[in-house]
């Protein structure tokens, strides 16, 4: 089995063309989807504690949530990082990941950087489909 992640905000909520892949993915036996967001589980909590508090901007519950489940991921295979990383999490995860398709390059950097993850692959790249598929087949 191939366990591969999805970045969400800018990534897969912005593009029906990943998303298609997600789902095609999803349908996969074979693979194990997850989607892993910097987002915080609790944006209001998270907002209301802030020293500089702002509206929030979204709800999990309005756009994550629909999509996730529009798309066949679980809602036991969505990570929220609370701001934190995302090599953070996959560093002590324990988890196997072949790839992680994210648009923030700092973020790619990041998980570049750690012995045993996920191979970063920027979504803003004309070929990523072709680098995510590369590694579905070793």
């Amino acid at each position: 089995m191939f366990r591969v992640s999805f970045d969400f905000d800018d990534c897969v909520s912005n593009s029906e063309y990943i998303q298609e892949y997600c789902a095609e993915l999803v349908a996969d036996p074979k693979i194990e989807v997850w989607i892993v967001t910097s987002r915080p589980r609790n944006p209001d909590e998270f907002f209301n504690r802030s020293e500089n508090p702002t509206d929030n901007p979204w709800q999990n519950e309005d756009d994550l949530f629909p999509l996730a489940d529009r798309l066949g991921v679980p809602r036991e295979r969505i990570v929220f990082t609370e701001w934190e990383w995302k090599s953070t999490w996959f560093k002590t995860c324990n988890l196997e990941f072949r790839w992680h398709l994210d648009d923030n390059s700092k973020e790619i950097r990041e998980l570049a950087g750690i012995t045993g993850g996920p191979t970063p692959i920027s979504c803003t790249q004309p070929n990523w489909i072709n680098k995510c598929n590369r590694l579905l087949v070793k």
